[in-house]
């Protein structure tokens, strides 16, 4: 078992339907050919946990992996956001900003700074190199991550040999 309380952004990485059950609850029979209600590369807020702490557990009923990552908020405390972040933003909320980087292999997105912490994430297979003034780091497979200082300027480049994508998340 395991428990939220604070709004928590979420990205798949690998779907499958999942079965839950609250502590002293029963199971919600979610079956393993059911549709698991998002796909890779998803992002998505939740925000109940704030007005209704869960204590609960997941397990994986489907036949594929389930992989996510979890961006949980400090403080249950809205937060105003400043500054702009690149790409097509996807989702605002009293918490996070999320935007989405589509670069055709090889292309380098102009310089951002970050107003306050920004998460960038390789959602998909590819390869993205985010480059700051201090250097670069390379995410090089689904799921991996960089945190973006506040002040720090920083730009991506798609350094794989097809299309692709990062998210840039605005966390508290």
């Amino acid at each position: 078992y395991h428990h939220h309380e604070n709004t928590t952004l979420y990205v798949a990485i690998e779907v499958s339907p999942t079965d839950a059950q609250p502590v002293g609850g029963a199971w919600e029979g979610t079956k393993p050919t059911d549709d698991p209600g998002r796909m890779p590369g998803d992002a998505r807020i939740d925000s109940s946990y704030a007005a209704t702490p869960l204590t609960h557990r997941v397990t994986n009923v489907g036949r594929s992996l389930f992989r996510l990552l979890a961006i949980s908020v400090r403080s249950n405390q809205p937060v105003s956001h400043t500054g702009e972040l690149p790409g097509r933003t996807e989702a605002t909320s009293s918490w996070f900003r999320q935007s989405r980087v589509a670069l055709p292999a090889g292309e380098t997105s102009g310089w951002h700074t970050s107003a306050s912490s920004v998460l960038v994430v390789q959602p998909l297979a590819g390869r993205t190199e985010v480059m700051t003034d201090t250097g670069a780091q390379a995410l090089d497979a689904p799921g991996a991550w960089t945190l973006i200082a506040p002040g720090q300027r920083y730009r991506m480049r798609n350094a794989g040999a097809g299309s692709g994508n990062a998210l840039v998340i605005q966390v508290p």
